[in-house]
């Protein structure tokens, strides 16, 4: 699990050698410092990846469009690709 900036977008990676990462989106407030008030985009590029990008003082079209990016990036680069669907 790691912090990463892209493009001034703040996002979370999570990333596991087994197939049910997918499984820590329900219980992500142990992963994020704060409220996430406003919500978080999340991504399944692949079985062994989640990304998440709280959206608390971001832009959530310009979130949007960061996070789009990199999971499709992930899903045509990546193994066993899922979806290149982002869920709010």
């Amino acid at each position: 699990m790691k912090w990463f900036d892209l493009g001034g977008v703040r996002m979370l990676d999570i990333d596991g050698t087994h197939p049910y990462v997918a499984a820590h989106v329900h219980v992500l407030g142990r992963y994020l410092d704060a409220p996430f008030s406003d919500g978080a985009l999340v991504g399944f590029p692949t079985p062994e990846n989640v990304v998440v990008c709280p959206l608390d003082g971001v832009n959530p079209g310009f979130a949007l469009a960061t996070l789009e990016g990199l999971v499709w990036h992930r899903v045509d680069n990546g193994a066993k690709a899922i979806s290149r669907q982002v869920f709010w």
